[in-house]
């Protein structure tokens, strides 16, 4: 089973099938959402009063050490997390924090290993230098 860390304090951040965060909406409402730990799953849990609206910037932090994960690359809109494989290898994961945007892409040596997601596409970047990998 694949697990999911911080790429700030290294801690275990998901559930046999859910990763989880703490949340702040643009009118600075916080909660918690849990993503499916399945890449290209956007099925999202949360408390029904915390409410998200399409289109809105969500700020995404570790439940843990509370660092803020979107806007950790060159693209403001992209969140960070690690995933750690059942064969201990490793890849930075980079995802939307904008809600309903469906794009999520796994990176391995700087570069796009796999992208999931009807919006993939939206994000036609040169991946190349994106992100600090560990």
């Amino acid at each position: 089973m694949n697990q999911f860390q911080c790429p700030q304090c290294q801690g275990y951040i998901s559930t046999s099938n859910q990763i989880v965060f703490t949340a702040e909406s643009e009118s600075g409402i916080r909660g918690l959402v849990c993503l499916s730990a399945e890449l290209g799953n956007y099925n999202v849990a949360k408390n029904e009063n915390f409410e998200l609206r399409d289109g809105e910037f969500v700020k995404l932090y570790c439940p843990l050490c509370h660092t803020n994960l979107v806007g950790r690359t060159k693209h403001k809109n992209l969140a960070e997390i690690i995933l750690i494989t059942p064969e201990n290898k490793r890849y930075p994961i980079l995802f939307s924090g904008i809600v309903g945007e469906h794009c999520t892409y796994k990176v391995q040596e700087g570069k796009i290993a796999e992208s999931y997601g009807i919006h993939a596409g939206k994000y036609d970047l040169d991946f190349e230098g994106l992100i600090e990998l560990m």
